[in-house]
C-alpha cells in the first residue's frame, strides 16, 4: 500500500505544477483584460522646456455621468493627481471640461522646467518603461494597470494609458535613457532662441549700418548746403516802394514848388496841389 505521505507529496507536486502552468496565463489574461478607463495623456514641450499637459480620460457612460457629478460638486478632485512633485511638479492654469458624446473629461494645464537644459543635452525624467516607438519629434509609452485613486472615485479598475510625449521642432538625435529613466534630445545653442533680433543677426546688422550712413549723409547735406542769407530773405519778403525819380527840368516851362507838378502857361493856380503861382 501506498503511504499517506507519499499521497500528499504527489498532491502537492501536481498543484506546483499546475500553479507553474496556470499562473503566467492568468496574468496574460489580466493583462488583456478589457480596461474600463483609456487615457491619453498627452505633454507637448516648448524649445525653453516649459510644457503644456492635456490628459483626456474616456469613462464608461455611468462611470461618466459619476464622476461628473462627484467633479462638480468637488472641482479641486482630480488635480490632486497632478500635483505630486514627485509626479508632473509644478501645475498652473489647470482646467477641467468634460464631453458627453465619448463620455471623456478633458484636464489640461502648463507645467514650467518639465525639460531640463544640460548644456550638452536636453533631459525629462519621469519615465521607467520602455517607449512604444521613438519618433523624430515625440515618444510614445503605452502601459496598462489596476488603479485605484481620484480618477476611478478609489475603486479598483483596469485603465490603459497612452503616453505622447511631443518635443520643439528643432529637437534632434532624440533617445530613451533606461538608466537614468528619462527622454534625452539635443537642441541647437540657445542663442538661437533669442527671437527675432538674434536669429537674424548678420543682416540686421548690416541694414543698420546702412541706415546710420544714410543718415549722416543727411546731416552733412542739411548743415553744408548753400542758403541766401537771412537780410535777402526778408527783403524778398517785403514790399519795394516805388522810387520817385523827380520830374526833368524842361526849358520854358515852370513847376509848382509845392508839389512839383508841371505848370501850364496862364494858370494862376497848380492844378495838383491848388498852391498859387508866384
Amino acid at each position: 500500500m501506498v503511504s499517506t505521505r507519499k499521497i500528499i507529496l504527489a498532491a502537492l507536486a501536481v498543484a506546483c505544477l499546475l500553479l507553474i502552468v496556470i499562473a503566467p496565463c492568468a496574468a496574460r489574461d489580466k493583462k488583456n483584460e478589457q480596461p474600463t478607463i483609456n487615457e491619453e495623456y498627452t505633454v507637448t514641450i516648448n524649445e525653453v522646456g516649459d510644457a503644456h499637459v492635456d490628459d483626456i480620460l474616456k469613462y464608461s457612460a455611468d462611470d461618466f455621468a459619476t464622476m461628473k457629478k462627484v467633479v462638480k460638486k468637488n472641482p479641486s478632485l482630480l488635480s490632486r493627481r497632478y500635483r505630486d512633485e514627485s509626479n508632473t511638479g509644478e501645475v498652473n492654469n489647470l482646467k477641467t471640461s468634460f464631453n458627453a458624446s465619448d463620455h471623456s473629461i478633458n484636464i489640461t494645464f502648463n507645467t514650467p522646467g518639465y525639460s531640463y537644459d544640460m548644456k550638452d543635452f536636453w533631459v525629462a525624467y519621469g519615465f521607467p518603461d520602455k517607449p512604444k516607438s521613438t519618433g523624430k519629434k515625440e515618444v510614445t509609452f503605452e502601459s496598462q494597470s489596476d488603479i485605484n485613486n481620484e480618477f476611478t472615485l478609489f475603486t479598483t479598475q483596469a485603465m490603459r494609458t497612452k503616453s505622447v510625449i511631443e518635443l520643439p521642432d528643432a529637437a534632434k538625435n532624440v533617445r530613451w535613457d533606461e538608466e537614468a529613466t528619462a527622454i534625452k534630445y539635443d537642441m541647437p545653442p540657445a542663442t538661437s532662441h533669442l527671437g527675432f533680433f538674434s536669429e537674424n543677426k548678420t543682416w540686421l546688422t548690416a541694414l543698420f549700418g546702412l541706415l546710420a550712413l544714410v543718415f549722416a549723409l543727411l546731416l552733412i547735406f542739411v548743415f553744408t548746403r548753400k542758403t541766401r542769407p537771412a537780410e535777402a530773405v526778408q527783403a524778398a519778403a517785403e514790399p519795394v516802394a516805388p522810387l520817385v525819380t523827380p520830374p526833368a527840368a524842361h526849358t520854358g516851362l515852370k513847376h509848382c514848388t509845392n508839389c512839383g507838378e508841371e505848370l501850364l502857361p496862364g494858370k494862376k493856380f497848380c492844378e495838383h496841389c491848388g498852391k498859387p503861382v508866384g
